[in-house]
């Protein structure tokens, strides 16, 4: 990536996309400020448990920030980013500390509860709200899922719980939490206005006079490419930016040689054309007929000049181009009456006289004196155009395109045959941690996502193998590879399936 100040040569004074917004600014469309407003008059007026529920990239970080900065002075709001791994002890001292309650001791559940449930009955005393907000709530462990329970029981009510995470874990909330009501709000991607309208945002809000510097085809593919999430937008856009900046900024020495040689073929072709285009022309020329001597005209003998090896005589061996030349006798030119038609062709070969015409048209003279019709521009091809017309070698097929996002990967996927077999490397319902395992290998990765147990589940896969054998053949160099893992040899057909059922969920 080139220097970090990159954006200055679009007029911005900052990243406008950087990941943490553009100096705290919020963007209000898509919903958003919607979705912020309904959480707020539902925490503070509603009796229910509350799940923001959003794909990742979405922009859920940036909506718990708002959210927080939205809050009321009489609000005491903590916000808890849950790790795999904690447990209810972890997290209960996690929440102690987001609402500014220092640690007391080792970690005692019983007493830290307790600790709890006496700062929320202050805080109801006092006339504030308590609000607890878990970030990332998919990811607490079902250890962690029994705090919940006793948390609702032990503040009485007076603690209200906000959770973000993604679609599909209501199902989790409500089989913890029986008999509560969870209610869920969705965050939806941005349509392709709404995609437009973002990247116009955050430009300007990074200083940008004018309009975007994307046409309307890098929008396009932005929007599709991204899927709508704000935080994928921010990634395709900004290295949009980059690239467009590096080319033009990027001596012609350090171009890939492949552009030279695009460069080298191309020119190759156009002289190849010319060159063809000439010949042919040559050849158009040379089948023009020549006009031959009228009857009853006086032929003058003209010197024969061959610019060709001449033609002979299929019958005699005689060279056409000498029986041509021939002289004509004038005089006996202007006496001969005109010949007839039948005869025409013999007199233009040069016939000695009407006296001799009888013998002439014997069949043996006929036969000798013949003329052989030249060749017809299709036999007598210059070489260029036979070459030219020779079937050109088949294309080298084009190699597969290299992963891309989730969308593209499942696209590419669905568009191969069905009958070939692919291996699964991994699969988890944490999508940045799939993302994080895809990116430290070098084998050729593929991601797609399903639905599992009412979950959403992705998957990466490798390879296109035609058949078992091979599969089989590679799952074993890759376990050998990758210690600790066991690659499942499957069919694309069940893959492809899965892609299908995932997305019509």
């Amino acid at each position: 990536m080139p220097r970090e100040d990159w954006y200055l040569h679009y007029g911005l004074d900052r990243d406008p996309f950087a990941e943490a917004g553009v100096q705290g600014l919020f963007y209000p469309g898509g919903a958003r400020q919607e979705s912020i407003e309904q959480l707020q008059h539902l925490a503070r007026f509603g009796d229910c448990v509350l799940l923001v529920t959003a794909a990742p990239g979405a922009g859920k970080s940036a909506t718990i920030e708002q959210f927080v900065a939205q809050c009321a002075p009489d609000t005491r709001c903590a916000v808890v980013e849950v790790a795999l791994l904690d447990g209810p002890e972890q997290i209960l001292r996690r929440i102690l500390a987001g609402f500014g309650m220092a640690a007391e001791g080792s970690a005692n559940l019983a007493h830290d509860l307790q600790r709890l449930e006496l700062f929320c009955a202050q805080c109801h005393d006092e006339g504030l709200l308590s609000w607890l907000v878990f970030d990332d709530a998919q990811h607490l462990h079902v250890d962690a899922l029994g705090l919940l329970a006793p948390l609702l029981e032990r503040t009485g009510g007076r603690l209200r719980l906000l959770f973000f995470a993604e679609p599909g874990w209501d199902a989790v909330l409500r089989e913890v939490l029986p008999g509560t009501v969870v209610h869920v709000i969705g965050l939806p991607a941005f349509d392709r206005e709404e995609t437009l309208a973002y990247i116009h945002y955050r430009m300007k809000t990074a200083g940008l006079e004018a309009e975007p510097p994307f046409n309307a085809s890098e929008l396009e593919q932005i929007h599709l490419w991204s899927g709508g999430l704000p935080g994928r937008i921010n990634g395709h856009a900004r290295q949009a930016l980059v690239e467009a900046l590096d080319l033009v900024q990027r001596p012609l020495s350090t171009l890939p040689v492949w552009h030279f040689a695009v460069v080298a073929v191309t020119l190759l072709a156009l002289l190849l054309f010319y060159a063809w285009s000439a010949f042919d022309d040559d050849g158009a020329e040379d089948a023009v007929p020549r006009p031959g001597p009228v009857a009853g005209a006086v032929v003058t003998p003209e010197p024969v000049i061959l610019a060709e090896e001449p033609a002979l005589d299929a019958a005699s061996g005689m060279d056409v181009a000498q029986a041509q030349a021939e002289p004509v006798d004038a005089d006996v030119a202007e006496e001969a009456p005109a010949p007839e038609p039948a005869a025409a062709e013999t007199a233009a070969l040069g016939a000695p006289s009407p006296a001799t015409a009888v013998d002439v048209q014997q069949p043996a003279t006929i036969e000798a004196k013949q003329e052989v019709p030249p060749l017809p521009p299709a036999e007598r091809a210059p070489a260029a155009q036979l070459q030219a017309s020779a079937p050109a070698p088949a294309p080298a097929p084009a190699p597969p395109p290299a992963p891309g996002s989730l969308a593209a990967d499942e696209d590419y996927l669905l568009s191969l045959d069905g009958s070939v077999y692919v291996l699964q490397i991994m699969g988890s319902d944490d999508a940045a941690q799939v993302g994080r395992f895809a990116a430290r290998q070098s084998l050729v990765l593929r991601q797609y996502s399903k639905m599992n147990a009412g979950k959403r589940w992705y998957a990466l896969v490798h390879g296109e193998f035609s058949d078992r054998a091979a599969a089989e053949r590679a799952a074993r160099d890759i376990a050998a590879q990758l210690p600790g893992t066991q690659p499942w040899l499957r069919r694309l057909d069940a893959v492809q399936g899965e892609i299908r059922q995932g997305r019509a969920h």
